[in-house]
């Protein structure tokens, strides 16, 4: 799943868009974009979660997997889950934290709060774009220094990082990183 364009990537490489290295250009994408993605343990793109299962604590509160929370498609609570679907109003979500309020209480039960609905973002934050972009632009550029980490030109000298995140891209994935709801 793309997270960024195709106009985005030659934007901001700076080549054609008839370029000879769009295949790759697209294997770059999906793989940075997935790494991106599993090191915060998020999905950025609107993302649809079905049958979520929880076990009911007797609480009103139930944390989800997932944050954000777009919206809740369906919440059934109980053994018999045909019957027991919770109608929209009876309940209250909280979209950034991934909680829902349930006044009725989450019966006691294994796996017997199931849920869908869908995460991520409505428009993936420009943040995410622009760390995705740089890693991109790193990879490619990469491929032309393949087999070296640094050279030196008189005063000048150059060298590679080997971090896959440099440190403002890791304090700006960490903001987005997911924890586990215990």
């Amino acid at each position: 799943m793309a997270l960024v364009t195709w106009e985005s990537i030659y934007t901001y490489l700076k080549i054609a868009e008839d370029s000879d290295d769009k295949d790759l250009l697209v294997q770059m994408e999906v793989m940075i974009s997935a790494e991106v993605e599993a090191y915060c343990k998020a999905f950025f793109k609107a993302t649809t979660i079905t049958d979520e299962t929880h076990d009911g604590d007797g609480e009103a509160a139930l944390f989800l997997e997932h944050r954000p929370v777009i919206s809740v498609t369906t919440l059934y609570i109980g053994e018999n889950v045909a019957a027991d679907l919770v109608a929209a109003d009876d309940y209250e979500v909280y979209n950034d934290v991934g909680k829902i309020y349930y006044s009725g209480l989450f019966s006691v039960g294994q796996r017997n709060v199931i849920v869908t609905y869908v995460t991520g973002f409505t428009n993936v934050p420009r943040d995410i774009v622009r760390i995705i972009l740089q890693l991109i632009a790193k990879e490619y550029r990469g491929l032309e220094k393949e087999g070296f980490k640094s050279e030196r030109i008189g005063s000048y000298s150059y060298a590679l990082a080997d971090d896959e995140f440099s440190a403002n891209q890791l304090n700006t994935l960490e903001r987005y990183m997911q924890q586990v709801v215990i």
